[in-house]
């Protein structure tokens, strides 16, 4: 997943999208975004273990990624049980949407917590409990958002966008603000969405949280075509970017080892 320049601009052709209604496309996806990111305050996924962007098993060159952000939406993850990075495990109960106010457990969920987010007990300020059980101020449900991402070396025309592989981005909650910022400043100062957007995504490091993930606009895409073809791309993954968590069967706690030889008799 190369980062290196690569012109935004091609050659003018008919794709799967008419030229005369992208404009309207993107000012609807504006709205969602706003919606989205109105109170905030703050496949196959690009991970972040140490705070390295890896994707495939692989680092990414110089830890920042120049990309298009197709699409983004709210994720809920509660975890019954304290991660352990030797045995990790999906969430018990989470839940997906563009709404953060209409937002409920996802079918596939494990068990889930309530009959909405809004109303949940680990949704609300002070349920989470840090590694000794102790009660903290933040949420024990947390509020992430998943980034649908197009690798800018894509761009060269409509074929390679229709082709190229997608990648997702799981920001954790102390990055959401960033995110948001980003996203509500693309709309303040272009009445544009993230899409119409190259984004630089790196990663700083952090004393209170380790790491942060930051987003810096490169440039505008303003071909039609290129345009045209992206939000083809985005609607051709939609249903990939909402794929849920797989249920996992309970896996038997491995026997422990006695250390005493046994007595001869």
């Amino acid at each position: 997943m190369a980062t290196k320049a690569a012109s935004t601009a091609i050659a003018k052709k008919t794709t799967g999208t008419a030229l005369t209604t992208y404009k309207d496309r993107l000012a609807a996806q504006a709205a969602q975004v706003l919606a989205q990111e109105a109170n905030t305050g703050g496949g196959n996924f690009i991970t972040l273990p140490a705070g390295v962007l890896t994707w495939k098993g692989s680092e990414i060159p110089g830890n920042t990624f120049e990309c298009v952000i197709l699409d983004s939406m709210h994720e809920n993850n509660y975890y019954e049980k304290r991660f352990n990075p030797k045995k990790p495990e999906n969430p018990t109960c989470f839940a997906f949407g563009r709404d953060e106010s209409v937002m409920a457990p996802h079918a596939m969920s494990k068990s889930a917590q309530s009959e909405t987010c809004a109303t949940c007990q680990w949704n609300k300020w002070g349920s989470a409990r840090d590694q000794d059980g102790k009660p903290t101020r933040g949420k024990a449900c947390a509020q992430k958002r998943r980034l649908m991402l197009l690798p800018r070396d894509a761009l060269g025309s409509a074929q390679n966008i229709a082709k190229s592989e997608v990648a997702y981005l799981r920001i954790s909650v102390t990055s959401v603000k960033n995110w948001a910022q980003y996203a509500k400043s693309l709309l303040a100062q272009y009445k544009q969405p993230p899409i119409a957007f190259v984004t630089r995504i790196s990663v700083q490091r952090d004393q209170e949280t380790q790491f942060k993930i930051l987003f810096e606009e490169v440039e505008p895409i303003t071909d039609e075509a290129t345009m045209g073809a992206l939000l083809d791309k985005m609607d051709a993954s939609a249903d990939e970017f909402a794929k849920p968590y797989e249920q996992q069967e309970e896996q038997p706690e491995e026997p422990v080892r006695k250390t005493i030889a046994a007595k001869r008799r």
